[in-house]
């Protein structure tokens, strides 16, 4: 009797144990368990796969849920880091600059100078040369190239605005001299303007035979058809016969193609009467401008200028040997670029005391060829 009892009380206790634990599931919830605790929730047969349920195979493994998902809540997918909109790389542009040069598209061909071409005889006995026919490029200015006059006037006897001009020329790429800036050498260049003969050439030419000087003379068609035989003595002697233009007009005032007309028909002169080219110009009066400057470059030329020159050019006006010898030797400067007049007696009665006094203080003289090469 005592032992049924005592399995009855164990019935008891027992059964009193399962309806607690029973009690407690019943109230533990799964939304009591905190978020992100990292603990894993079994779910009811709905967490089995689906495979699993279609075989009735439920002993698969349980399809574990996180707690995120098991209450409802989504897992936040992180956006894509956008990826970077692409700079695109500049397109460095190129500067157009102005041409120094001409429009070679558009030209205009001189006609042949002279009736004759097939002259057989020279002046000076040389074979004579083909004359030549210039193009002129850009003949209407359709670059619109300043016709402002510049006038290169004499009196330059400090070196320090032939400088400008020089630095000027080089930095518009026009090949011209006025003074001598590559040295800083005693260098003297002696030249002459020939537009007309009046009786002094000869006695300069024998002067600068005697002092064996080289010098530069331009003349002008007038001069070649008058004094053919002082042309070809300077052509025999090895001075330089420049051009200074058919009929003197001021460049800064005439068409692209009269420039090249006047240059054009003193060459050609020169060529078939003396068999002798000339790539050396000076402008008459000095006068010139940016398009003039543009067109004789353009043809080749040299244009030579100068850095002291005075009044000598006026025929008749006799002050003495000792003015021009003064006014010349005061002048001096290296790298000068000297312009006498032909016409002029009181410089070639000067002229052998001038070259003496040059080479007594160290200068020399050199040729236009010697500068341009």
């Amino acid at each position: 009797m005592k032992q049924q009892k005592i399995g009855f009380t164990r019935f008891i206790i027992l059964s009193l144990f399962v309806i607690f634990i029973c009690l407690c599931a019943a109230g533990c919830n799964k939304e009591d368990i905190p978020k992100n605790s990292g603990i894993v929730i079994f779910s009811t047969p709905a967490r089995y796969s689906a495979e699993a349920k279609a075989t009735g195979n439920l002993s698969a493994s349980p399809v574990i849920t996180p707690a995120s998902a098991a209450t409802g809540t989504a897992t936040p997918t992180p956006s894509p880091t956008p990826a970077p909109t692409p700079v695109p790389t500049p397109v460095p542009t190129l500067e157009v600059l102005p041409t120094q040069g001409t429009i070679i598209e558009e030209f205009f061909e001189l006609p042949i100078d002279f009736d004759d071409p097939t002259v057989t005889e020279t002046f000076n006995g040389r074979t004579p040369l083909k004359q030549i026919r210039f193009k002129v490029c850009d003949p209407e200015n359709k670059q619109n190239r300043s016709t402002e006059r510049v006038g290169h006037w004499f009196g330059k006897d400090t070196p320090a605005q032939p400088k400008r001009f020089q630095q000027h020329y080089e930095e518009m790429g026009w090949s011209a001299l006025t003074v001598d800036m590559k040295t800083t050498d005693k260098i003297l260049y002696l030249t002459f303007d020939c537009g007309y003969e009046n009786g002094q050439t000869i006695k300069i030419l024998d002067t600068l035979k005697e002092k064996n000087v080289p010098a530069a003379f331009f003349v002008t068609m007038d001069y070649l058809v008058s004094a053919p035989d002082l042309a070809a003595r300077m052509i025999a002697e090895g001075h330089i016969v420049g051009n200074h233009s058919d009929k003197h007009p001021d460049f800064s005032k005439i068409s692209r193609t009269r420039m090249a007309s006047e240059l054009q028909r003193v060459e050609n002169y020169l060529r078939t009467h003396f068999g002798y080219s000339t790539r050396y110009f000076r402008y008459p009066m000095g006068a010139y401008s940016d398009n003039s400057m543009d067109l004789v470059t353009s043809l080749g030329y040299h244009s030579i200028f100068w850095s002291f020159a005075y009044d000598d050019y006026t025929e008749g006006l006799i002050r003495g040997k000792e003015y021009a010898f003064d006014k010349v030797t005061k002048s001096l400067h290296p790298g000068e670029v000297l312009l006498l007049h032909a016409i002029s007696q009181d410089n070639a009665d000067a002229l052998g005391d001038i070259i003496d006094y040059a080479y007594a203080q160290g200068y020399e003289f050199r040729t236009l060829k010697q500068y341009f090469g």
